[in-house]
């Protein structure tokens, strides 16, 4: 997990009508399984190729249809967001590093907040290894 900023996340995601979002879950996933012990399920990597799929055909087909993936979308994405969220939380309590997540600040922020959190793990990681 790196240190990024939250501007430039929210300028990529609106640059590239959200996929962003997906990709920034991809190389978290891809981050805390290096780092916990219970690994992210591979499932989850699938549930964001289909997370991905589903928010190209929002673009692409019309109205009626637009509305089922975007609930589609929405779901997904919900249950992707929470189990990094629990990965972050999992990594926390590995390093015995107290921080709070706030369901609703996950689900109306999403990566947002969780980048905002893992800036918080690496500035405290930080100031121990100064004080070291």
């Amino acid at each position: 997990m790196k240190k990024t900023n939250i501007f430039l996340m929210i300028l990529f995601t609106i640059i590239t009508l959200s996929l962003y979002n997906q990709i920034w879950c991809w190389k978290r996933i891809a981050d805390l399984n290096k780092l916990i012990d219970k690994k992210i399920s591979f499932i989850f990597k699938i549930l964001l190729i289909i997370n991905i799929i589903s928010i190209i055909l929002i673009l692409i087909s019309n109205e009626n249809i637009s509305k089922l993936f975007l609930i589609i979308d929405v779901y997904l994405f919900i249950l992707i967001i929470f189990r990094i969220k629990n990965a972050i939380r999992e990594y926390c309590i590995e390093k015995d590093i107290d921080i709070y997540f706030s369901k609703w600040l996950t689900v109306i922020f999403s990566i947002f907040y969780l980048q905002f959190k893992i800036n918080t793990i690496k500035n405290f990681e930080a100031a121990i290894n100064d004080s070291i």
